[in-house]
């Protein structure tokens, strides 16, 4: 019985040391550095800017768009490079992971509003803007999931910034106690 709690206590101790360094290899390591791209622009009614357009984008009476980012124009893919989309709190130990940050404002401003997504689809209510019509600066920047920049390879916050000639319509119907849409 002595020699059988031996051999067992032995089996527990050599296995759990086996365990422990299997664990200490962390979380697999990402491929490369992580890559976002703003990617094309979708207001109401199927109305759509992609990126390098000299058109502008005409919005639709919410004054809404919803801004997809990938990778890069040529792929296939919604799906970032080299990052995990995660909602804020929510990676654990899962290295190069967080969230989208994209902002908005006057391309010759400070942005004057922000929208986060953990998905590659990030929704932008433009009538939050001072200013609707006219050249608008978006810049999507991916973050840790605690809410900080993430820092690329060079130390630097990993984003990419467009400048887009953003069209109020001019024909809504007013609703009670609005003001209107800014048409240009």
């Amino acid at each position: 019985m002595k020699n059988l709690a031996a051999l067992l206590a032995l089996a527990l101790s050599s296995g759990g040391a086996g365990c422990s360094s299997n664990e200490s290899k962390g979380p697999p390591q990402p491929a490369g550095p992580p890559e976002i791209q703003i990617l094309e622009l979708v207001a109401t009614g199927e109305v759509h800017w992609l990126r390098g357009d000299s058109q502008p984008l005409l919005l639709g009476c919410d004054l809404s768009a919803a801004v997809l980012v990938g990778p890069h124009p040529d792929s296939d893919s919604r799906r970032l490079v080299n990052w995990t989309l995660r909602p804020p709190g929510g990676c654990g130990a899962t290295l190069q992971c967080g969230f989208i940050r994209l902002e908005a404002g006057p391309a010759d401003g400070p942005p004057q509003l922000s929208s986060d997504s953990a998905i590659t689809i990030v929704p932008l209510d433009f009538s939050k803007l001072s200013t609707v019509s006219g050249v608008q600066k978006l810049r999507a920047t991916l973050l840790n999931d605690n809410g900080s920049t993430f820092a690329g390879g060079d130390g630097g916050p990993v984003f990419d910034e467009v400048s887009v000639e953003v069209q109020a319509p001019t024909n809504c119907p007013l609703v009670q106690g609005d003001a209107g849409v800014d048409g240009g």
